[in-house]
């Protein structure tokens, strides 16, 4: 039948349908997308198909591709992600032409798929080395154990990199010393104990570096030389003790761009002074770590949208949080706080503000200039047994949650004049609704009904 097809430009297999080994008879077939079947060989024959421009395999069960392939030489997109590959046919990319993607992802590559270097001259987007223009490298989800190099110039001109979900233990940045074009380095879920950034100043223009879910337990100064950096996820290291004192480095002073960071789930007990310095910074993440306070320069992050301060150990914010005029969530749960400041009032774009299981007993009257506030988390603080007449003041509350807490009475000059809002009262295993007794919206106060006996 394929026999008769000699024009056929195109072949979309559904799943489970098998190859034919005269497949290359289809002189003239461009594109050839296979994916998602259970083909576990490709035939010989592919290699006559002079035309192919685009070969998608992936998810089927290939260990292997024949050395033939190498005579698609039209070949610019190749999508083998998915199989039980190791290794490719030697130099299968030295004939191809300018702009070819490659997707190696999900396959079982323990090594860096070599053969003479010179074959990835012409590679563009997502493979391996010495790539041409706008270049994106996925070695994701195999099964690397160390840095795939072989000659460092071949990263020269990569743009995005990605070697997350591998086995990693050692991250060089001198392997990647010979690339200024790097904007994107994807290095989470590895093992990484030990980095080594000596030559990480050529990165100029990287943008984005995630860590992630690896276990590093020491930041390096030289970190402060990444100038362009602005998003940097340490999720989930064991950034610890060094010193005697948890502290992160202070190399990060530098990063003047860096707008998202996130350290969450570590054991960094103690910030330093210079976060001040971070000015471009917007999201901050610390949830999970060993923190007891804050520095008094965080109110220097005038930019600060997000700042995450979930599951820590802090007693008391700083007065000059209220400097942060930008900042729209605060997410203080499950610390230690005994008080909230006067100045937090000064958070004029405030839109959620959790303070959960803490050790609040009065809240300030302050809190009712947020006139942004929709969202106030106060469950579960035992010795809150009243609230300020002042939450009243607050037009844009939708939702008020004071579930745990030891309130007697309700003000009613909070059920009064507050709108648009919802109060969640848990009492051993009750818990209210209520609504206003205007019922002007969809989930407002009901003066009457809100007293906790």
């Amino acid at each position: 039948m394929l026999t008769a097809l000699s024009k056929l430009i195109r072949i979309d297999i559904a799943p489970r349908i098998f190859l034919r080994k005269n497949i290359g008879n289809c002189k003239l077939l461009s594109r050839f997308l296979v994916d998602y079947n259970q083909i576990d060989e490709l035939p010989k024959s592919i290699g006559q198909l002079s035309e192919l421009t685009v070969l998608g395999i992936k998810y089927n069960c290939l260990s292997e591709l024949p050395v033939t392939i190498c005579n698609c030489e039209q070949l610019t997109e190749l999508n083998i992600e998915g199989n039980h590959i190791t290794q490719l046919p030697e130099n299968l990319l030295c004939h191809l032409k300018d702009s070819v993607s490659v997707v190696l992802s999900r396959n079982d590559f323990n090594s860096f798929p070599i053969g003479d270097k010179t074959q990835y001259k012409n590679v563009k987007e997502n493979l391996l080395c010495h790539l041409k223009d706008s270049v994106s490298v996925v070695l994701s989800r195999n099964d690397f154990n160390s840095f795939p190099i072989g000659d460092k110039t071949q990263y020269k001109n990569v743009k995005h990199f990605r070697l997350d979900y591998n086995r990693l233990e050692i991250f060089e940045a001198v392997q990647l010393s010979e690339n200024t074009q790097l904007t994107t380095l994807n290095l989470c879920n590895n093992n990484i104990i030990t980095l080594d950034f000596t030559g990480i100043e050529t990165l100029k223009h990287l943008v984005e570096l995630d860590l992630s879910y690896n276990q590093i337990g020491h930041l390096p100064d030289s970190i402060g030389e990444l100038v362009s950096l602005e998003i940097l996820d340490l999720t989930s290291n064991r950034l610890e003790l060094i010193f005697s004192i948890f502290c992160l480095s202070e190399g990060i002073e530098t990063l003047k761009h860096l707008v998202e960071l996130d350290l969450s789930y570590n054991q960094i007990g103690h910030l330093p002074d210079s976060i001040g310095e971070l000015v471009s910074l917007e999201i901050l993440d610390l949830t999970s770590n060993r923190l007891e306070g804050l520095p008094n320069r965080i109110g220097e992050l005038v930019r600060l949208v997000q700042l995450e301060l979930e599951s820590n150990q802090i007693k008391s914010i700083p007065l000059n949080i209220g400097q942060l005029c930008q900042l729209q969530t605060l997410n203080l749960d499950v610390n230690k706080l005994s008080r909230l400041p006067s100045t937090i009032g000064n958070l004029n774009n405030l839109r959620k503000l959790r303070v959960k299981d803490n050790l609040l007993q009065r809240l300030p009257p302050e809190i009712g200039k947020l006139q942004n506030l929709t969202h106030l988390y106060l469950s579960n603080n035992k010795p809150l047994d009243l609230l300020p007449i002042e939450l009243g003041m607050l037009p844009s509350l939708r939702f008020l949650g004071i579930d745990g807490c030891s309130l007697k009475q309700m003000p009613v000059d909070i059920t009064k004049n507050g709108s648009a809002s919802v109060i969640k009262i848990r009492y051993f295993m009750f818990e209210k609704i209520v609504y206003d007794e205007s019922k002007a919206g969809k989930q407002l106060l009901h003066s009457s009904l809100l007293v906790v006996r």
